[in-house]
């Protein structure tokens, strides 16, 4: 992030990603297949690359069966498209 901040996360460059989202989205009426999956307009079986954006760890959880003590992970992982998220 750091090498890459100074070249990509620059006022012009933010603004010009905005502008082609809208003309995209908006203007041009094509949504990406993460949108339309989340609007149930696709089958979530759709090909997409996604990518982690973050992960909220949270303290286990401690469930009692009929003999034994288990623990239980309650962690959630953020995905994004790079414009859309969802957990």
């Amino acid at each position: 992030p750091r090498t890459h901040s100074g070249k990509h996360l620059l006022y012009h460059n933010v603004v010009d990603k905005l502008f082609q989202r809208y003309k995209k989205e908006i203007k041009g009426g094509q949504r990406p297949t993460l949108r339309k999956i989340l609007n149930r307009d696709v089958s979530a079986v759709a090909t997409m690359i996604l990518s982690v954006a973050h992960i909220f760890p949270k303290p286990k959880r401690n469930m009692q069966g009929s003999r034994k003590t288990f623990e239980i992970p309650q962690t959630k992982v953020e995905l994004t498209d790079g414009w859309y998220g969802v957990m």
